[in-house]
């Protein structure tokens, strides 16, 4: 048994994206990110983790690294797919990811499955159309599936771990991930 905890956060800003037909000129989007941190346990609270733990690690990572900026200057190709990519690479760090999913619009969305690893060594297991396979070989197919048969880090709950990389390492700072290139884009540039 598996807990999937899922928590949403809001930024505003603006991009653009080179040689795109309809997005290469800036423009902004009201952005919607969604995380979802797998757990396995529940702690004397009845809690997996606590959503305010949550809310104090994302809530900073993406004001100081994303609201009310131009993410031209951050990314070459700053799409919702590289956004949600960025953001589990920061956020892997304090919380066990099942998927980020960004929302530039209503309609929108990219879905980010970070990869898993299995005890057996192997990544995500592929499907299979199982509408021919035989019942031995769906009942192997969904036993592989089972969350016990992931290695996964226990639980980030508590203001320990998951705040503590914060703490440790201070938050992520603009200056932290370079532009790249300078007048590549028509952003203005921060004072």
């Amino acid at each position: 048994m598996y807990y999937i905890i899922e928590r949403d956060f809001y930024f505003s800003a603006s991009h653009r994206l080179p040689g795109h037909k309809k997005c290469g000129v800036n423009h902004g989007h009201n952005w919607k990110v969604t995380i979802s941190i797998y757990a396995e346990k529940i702690d004397d609270r009845g809690m997996t983790i606590d959503f305010g733990d949550i809310k104090a690690v994302v809530q900073r990572v993406t004001d100081h690294r994303y609201d009310h900026q131009c993410l031209s200057d951050r990314f070459p190709y700053p799409t919702a797919e590289v956004i949600s990519r960025d953001l589990y690479e920061v956020l892997k760090k304090s919380f066990d990811i099942f998927k980020i999913t960004i929302e530039e619009t209503r309609d929108c969305r990219v879905i980010f499955h970070p990869p898993r690893t299995y005890q057996d060594g192997g990544k995500d297991a592929q499907s299979t159309d199982k509408s021919s396979a035989s019942s031995n070989a769906l009942q192997r197919d969904t036993r592989d599936l089972r969350p016990s048969r992931l290695e996964l880090r226990p639980n980030a709950r508590a203001s320990g771990e998951a705040l503590g990389w914060i703490h440790e390492h201070g938050s992520p700072d603009y200056d932290d991930f370079p532009a790249g290139k300078e007048g590549r884009n028509d952003c203005p540039k921060k004072p």
